[in-house]
Parts: structure tokens; sequence; C-alpha cells
């Protein structure tokens, strides 16, 4: 998906480069309690294959393909204030493109 000119800006990238955008939706005791959704620069995000741990916890097979995403996130001052590690299995996820098309 291109990236709108907020979304550039904050990944230090030019407004329209390719992005992968996902909507999570956290829950506690079957309510939603957090809403989130994240930007990574598409030329960051790729498939390997996921480890035993990651494999039996997601209940895929072993070294089937996830794709792991390394996230920080920076106060408006430049200092890290959380990091993450998210692997998700390829083959439950599809990465859409919208390109608009002029008539």
């Amino acid at each position: 998906m291109p990236a709108p000119a907020e979304i550039a800006a904050r990944l230090g990238i030019s407004e329209g480069d390719l992005c992968v955008r996902t909507a999570y939706e956290f829950l506690a005791n079957d309510r939603s309690v957090q809403l989130s959704t994240s930007w990574e620069p598409y030329e960051q995000p790729e498939p390997r294959q996921a480890t035993a741990e990651e494999a039996s916890l997601l209940g895929i097979q072993k070294a089937a393909l996830v794709t792991h995403i390394r996230r920080t996130y920076y106060s408006d001052e430049g200092r890290p204030v959380e990091t993450a590690d998210i692997v998700v299995p390829a083959a439950r996820c599809e990465i859409v493109y919208e390109i608009p098309i002029n008539r």
C-alpha cells in the first residue's frame, strides 16, 4: 500500500513508497481492549522459516514460512520506548496492495 504523507514522514521514506499495513485487535476476556494499525516499509518484512518454538506456539509445521517484523517505537525526542518482534505465519496472512487507477 502506498505510504500516505504523514506515515511516510514518520518512517523516513517518500510519500507513495510501498508499505505493509497491518491492523491488530487485542482482546482480553473476549473483549476488545486495544486497536493498532502498523505500517512497515515494504522492503523490511521478509519470509523465513519458523523456529521449532514459533511453530509449536503458532500451531504450524516446523520450518513453515513466517514473516518476521522487528519494530521499535521512539518518543518525540527520539528515545526508544518499545521494541517488538512480530512473527506471523505467511500462510495465514495476505499482503494487499491498493493501486489507484486513473480513468
